[in-house]
């Protein structure tokens, strides 16, 4: 695989974007096929395009909306429709609109709160709703009063314009804002939408700060690296020498994973101690103890939704498996082959 090409794509932990759509026939008609279309083509565009993956689903039930949840696993949750303050309307077996209840809506949400970072309510009337799930959720977006087409459609592109730029959420918030009052200067205040945040939640402010990429306190996961032999990395006992021997996941091969602001990775050994790139010789990966040092930031580079590559600090080299008995790890390689492509498997 060319590096260059891979490079191009980006680098960093992958986003998912659920879109639900739903405009029952008993509901006025709305343009959500260009708001999505919209979207698509913005982060299509963007400078940190690989960093996401869209996934959207058409005239939307109840069971639908669960799960798509359940099955994408989403970091932003974006709803385009109808909405009162009761609910959000979405469609039965038939076409006609039923109502998701508010607290139906939070509770579902309350459930995903390990993976869902933000939630767009795209829909009249949803401040309330907003308030109430971003009780559990970090970033919630919802509209006070009645919003037309054309105003969430400005607001959906400068929302995800600035998020596919490496802007925080807190930003993209701004920045969406700022894209309805440009367009529709003469809007009122209470028909631009309105941000909601969980309470212990900090914005993570301006600058080139990724979505989610906050700091180690957040954006936290447990998770195994499966070589190209097909066994799973580890570190053996006293020897401290990682390699990729073992053929089942245990202790040995789990490894805590922290984001950096940076939009590198830390990975952390389950006895506490991080996995370093030795500076110097042939680069082996060993395992060292706080405090954080360079070498043990690592840039992870997403080939694919599940296959990834890492990249060290000090040379810029990649993390291989070598060939061998006991394919063991080292830092060594300026290129991406297929020994330097790792299986990630969240736990």
């Amino acid at each position: 695989m060319d590096e260059e090409n891979v490079i191009k794509q980006g680098s960093g932990l992958r986003k998912t974007i659920l879109i639900l759509s739903a405009n029952p026939k008993t509901t006025s008609r709305l343009r959500l096929d260009e708001e999505v279309r919209e979207i698509e083509e913005g982060l299509q565009r963007a400078k940190h395009r690989s960093r996401f993956e869209i996934r959207s689903k058409w005239a939307v039930r109840l069971r639908d909306f669960r799960r798509a949840l359940l099955d994408e696993v989403p970091q932003i949750v974006h709803f385009t429709g109808h909405g009162e303050k009761e609910g959000l309307f979405l469609e039965d077996e038939m076409g006609f609109g039923v109502l998701f209840s508010a607290n139906a809506l939070t509770e579902l949400f309350k459930l995903c709160s390990k993976h869902v970072e933000c939630v767009i309510l795209s829909a009249c009337y949803s401040a309330e709703q907003a308030a109430a799930i971003s009780e559990h959720i970090d970033y919630v977006i919802g509209m006070q009063r009645e919003i037309n087409d054309k105003a969430a459609i400005e607001f959906a592109v400068g929302f995800y314009d600035a998020l596919g730029a490496g802007r925080s959420i807190g930003d993209a918030f701004e920045f969406g804002r700022n894209a309805v009052r440009t367009e529709f200067p003469k809007l009122p205040e209470h028909l631009i939408p309105i941000l909601k945040k969980k309470e212990k939640s900090e914005d993570p402010g301006s600058g080139e700060d990724f979505p989610g990429s906050i700091s180690t306190t957040q954006d936290i996961f447990r998770a195994a690296l499966q070589a190209h032999n097909g066994k799973y990395v580890s570190v053996a006992g006293r020897s401290g020498k990682f390699a990729a021997v073992s053929s089942s996941i245990k202790e040995a091969e789990i490894f805590t994973i922290f984001e950096l602001p940076d939009s590198k990775v830390r990975l952390q050994l389950e006895n506490g101690q991080y996995v370093s790139a030795e500076n110097g010789g042939e680069g082996a990966l060993i395992a060292g103890t706080p405090p954080f040092q360079e070498l043990e930031g690592f840039e992870m580079i997403v080939l694919e939704h599940d296959k990834i590559a890492l990249r060290t600090s000090n040379k810029g080299h990649f993390v291989s498996a070598e060939s061998g008995a006991e394919h063991e790890l080292f830092a060594n390689r300026p290129k991406i082959r297929a020994w330097e492509i790792f299986k990630l498997t969240k736990l």
